[in-house]
């Protein structure tokens, strides 16, 4: 049966379709580079409150600290950089579907550098799941560009689909960081800690270096609503960065990111919800066919 770290990992990809589609409203208003500025110190805050309130304690040993820095780098600052990058290009659906290739990456890279072994089970489980993921985000009915935005094509088709794929690479080096960085004994509540912090660090320091902070902090102000909007989903993203850390340092890491990876199918399920509209059967046979798989992945 599922345990505590499937749960998590399922509770990671709940938390982040909710801030995702949250974000993507908040894209549209102020653009995607402020929203990946802004949304961090909310988080940053966040956790650390919950720290200071659970007292948790942590040898913090460097070596772990550094694989931390290296996960929050990857994953939270780098891959967040290439998607939303990639979404003003090749659009939001086509870039999700690129990267929830991360699962399969994440897999393979366990495999081979963590000695994670994979039953035959497991393996069904995941391309049974990323099979589903992949039928309901390539599903044409809807659209899939954002507002006003141009079929690619040529050279700026393949730079959105290269930074897509860079993404789901540089999530899938974030996992593997995350589960090395765990193996020194730090929580898994210091871990997201630590790891937001290193992409607010390097996302700030960088946006205040290019002026883009300067604009992140001029759309707030024209617009106070992004503001709320975004301390009200903060609860969400932040959740996420723990629940994933606590689901890496219970279960394989191909298994924790292939029920995170799950992310978007549950975007579809809140975006039906919030606009009322029923979904495809394209979307409900995918649902089945992804939730089939992830029952092979929890019943191993």
């Amino acid at each position: 049966m599922a345990g505590l770290g499937e749960l998590a990992a399922f509770g990671t990809a709940a938390g982040w379709s909710l801030s995702s589609y949250v974000h993507g409203m908040v894209s549209r208003m102020v653009g995607a580079r402020s929203v990946t500025l802004l949304r961090l110190p909310y988080q940053t805050v966040l956790l650390a409150l919950v720290c200071l309130a659970l007292g948790v304690e942590t040898p913090m040993e460097p070596e772990s600290v550094f694989y931390l820095f290296l996960s929050g780098f990857a994953g939270v600052s780098l891959c967040d950089f290439m998607l939303y990058h990639a979404m003003t290009i090749i659009g939001p659906q086509t870039a999700i579907l690129l990267l929830s290739l991360s699962s399969s990456f994440t897999a393979l890279i366990g495999f081979l550098f963590l000695n994670e072994a994979l039953s035959a089970q497991t393996v069904a489980g995941i391309a049974t799941a990323t099979l589903g993921v992949f039928w309901v985000v390539s599903e044409r009915a809807g659209s899939t560009l954002l507002p006003g935005q141009e079929t690619p094509k040529g050279r700026q088709l393949a730079f959105g689909v290269a930074l897509s794929l860079g993404g789901a690479v540089a999530l899938a080096l974030s996992f593997i960081f995350l589960k090395m960085g765990l193996r020194g004994g730090v929580p898994p509540l210091w871990a997201a800690f630590i790891r937001t912090v290193a992409a607010a660090v390097l996302l700030w320091g960088t946006g205040l270096f290019l002026g883009w902070s300067t604009k992140a902090v001029r759309d707030v102000r024209a617009q106070p609503k992004v503001f709320w909007m975004l301390l009200g989903v903060s609860a969400f993203s932040a959740g996420g960065m723990w629940l994933s850390s606590v689901a890496m340092s219970l279960i394989p890491t191909g298994v924790a990111a292939t029920l995170i990876g799950l992310q978007p199918i549950l975007v579809a399920v809140v975006g039906a919800v919030w606009c009322r509209r029923m979904p495809s059967w394209r979307v409900i046979t995918g649902t089945m066919i992804a939730f089939c798989g992830t029952a092979l992945v929890c019943l191993r």
